[in-house]
């Protein structure tokens, strides 16, 4: 017996959230092929979770829809905390590799990939859920070496790194 999971489609507004938003920006700066620029919004957000639904040379590939994630989270982390980010990604022939993401001079995501081709979300809400976990905890760490701006002041480091 083959388990099936559920996709759930049936809430549009993780559609217009901000994270969500910010992915699909991503694959959309990314496509060096102009493959998925008039493709709608929701047809990429469905590629990422579960089976893809764009089909032959239109899918995007794991190593693209990792870099989108983790660069709509550099991008969260850029406004919250004023700090240029940046993603390093590291993947080996056997799709295992890691992800780096700092934030200023400070590591605040280490993540290591074990098979980066099964990269997919169950539902929209959980590609929602674990880009938010995500975010929250790079920006806890964050906050233990910088103070965030207020108002576009500058961000002085709490503690040497």
């Amino acid at each position: 017996m083959i388990p099936q999971t559920t996709i759930s489609y049936s809430n549009p507004s993780l559609y217009s959230s901000y994270f969500v938003r910010e992915i699909v920006a991503q694959v959309r700066l990314q496509d060096t092929r102009i493959a998925y620029q008039d493709l709608s919004d929701e047809l990429l957000v469905k590629s990422l979770i579960g089976h893809s639904t764009l089909g032959g040379d239109n899918d995007i590939p794991s190593l693209q829809k990792i870099s989108a994630f983790y660069r709509a989270v550099a991008s969260r982390l850029e406004q919250e905390t004023g700090q240029m980010a940046e993603v390093f990604m590291n993947l080996g022939q056997d799709d295992v590799g890691w992800i780096l993401v700092f934030c200023g001079r400070l590591l605040v995501i280490s993540e290591f990939l074990r098979d980066a081709n099964r990269f997919r979300f169950e539902s929209v809400e959980h590609l929602g859920e674990v880009g938010e976990r995500v975010i929250e905890e790079a920006l806890e760490r964050a906050r233990e070496y910088f103070d965030f701006p207020i108002l576009g002041l500058s961000v002085p480091l709490k503690r040497a790194s």
